[in-house]
């Protein structure tokens, strides 16, 4: 009766697999995407408002792969979110050298990322910080599918 709906997996783990294997490039596109824009263009307030849809594409990529209902998939379109925001800080503030000899990896490079992101411009930065929440909420409530 329900064999039309497993077209796609059998199992929950089968789905989240796939829901990384294509979720996790795709944050890295749309936010090396985002962050290029960001740091060729001088309009720092006016894009902050595409960080939204950056979260809804993210929630949509989980939806469409794994056609899950469970909290779990929305937590993955979370953190794909969180992913996603963090490679385009990266790339905004850095440029492309971000991916230069594993610069990318650093976890000492991305916080001291966000503090000079902070010192980068103060409205932009609490402008970002509530935006970057509403992307993040937005993806755990349309990352499954219901």
């Amino acid at each position: 009766m329900f064999e039309d709906f497993k077209l796609f997996g059998t199992s929950r783990q089968e789905r989240m697999t796939r829901g990384l294997l294509i979720g996790i490039p795709a944050a890295i596109l749309l936010g090396t995407l985002y962050g290029a824009v960001m740091h060729y263009s001088n309009m720092r307030i006016e894009f902050e408002f595409i960080i939204i849809g950056l979260g809804l594409a993210m929630a949509n990529v989980v939806k469409y792969i794994t056609h899950g209902v469970q909290k779990q998939f929305g937590y993955l379109a979370a953190g794909l979110t969180v992913l996603c925001l963090l490679v385009a800080d990266m790339v905004t503030i850095f440029g492309f050298r971000v991916f230069d000899f594993g610069l990318f990896f650093s976890l000492r490079v991305t916080i001291q990322m966000y503090f000079t992101g902070i010192q980068y411009s103060v409205l932009s930065g609490a402008l970002s910080l509530l935006f970057r929440g509403m992307a993040i909420f937005y993806a755990y409530q349309n990352g499954r599918a219901r």
